[in-house]
């Protein structure tokens, strides 16, 4: 499952075996699909909801996983990395809710997966490697939805890292 978290979370998820061809095959082969998730817009309450929400996701999914016979240790969540820029002497807030959003997320999800099955890529590198015609070949392009495609290009990258 990947995550592009924020006020409207990116939720993509994808299901395939690694495989030995070609990246393109492996992932258009696989069961792909996506959400957005309100997580507040940087209301508290409304990301602890937003946590939950995708938490549960994450379950449901390990649970039909688990019953489709894959193992927990090929179970993953990759998380956008999110680095936080801020001005000398700035006291905005701006931008906190991604690193809190994913703390949230991690907290609940600690009960049932371990933190090596946690991987996180920088925004940049993502996007960099799964561009948007990328993502339309390889079957993972979420229509409507730009955080849903950075949470896509997150899993197309953790893919290609899992396939080297």
């Amino acid at each position: 499952m990947g995550l592009d978290l924020g006020g409207v979370s990116g939720v993509a998820w994808w299901k395939g075996d690694l495989g030995d061809g070609s990246l393109a095959d492996c992932l258009s082969s696989g069961v792909f699909g996506f959400a957005e998730v309100d997580c507040g817009r940087g209301d508290v309450l409304g990301e602890r909801r937003g946590a939950i929400e995708i938490s549960r996701m994450y379950d449901s999914m390990m649970l039909d996983w688990t019953l489709d016979g894959i193992p927990v240790s090929s179970m993953w969540l990759v998380i956008e990395d999110f680095i936080l820029r801020v001005k000398a002497g700035s006291t905005q807030r701006v931008g906190l809710s991604s690193p809190r959003l994913a703390g949230l997320v991690e907290g609940m999800l600690v009960r049932c997966i371990d933190g090596e099955q946690i991987a996180r890529y920088p925004a940049s590198r993502s996007k960099n490697f799964a561009t948007s015609s990328r993502l339309k070949k390889w079957g993972l392009w979420c229509v409507g939805s730009e955080h849903c495609r950075d949470a896509a290009k997150q899993i197309a990258l953790h893919v290609a890292v899992l396939r080297e």
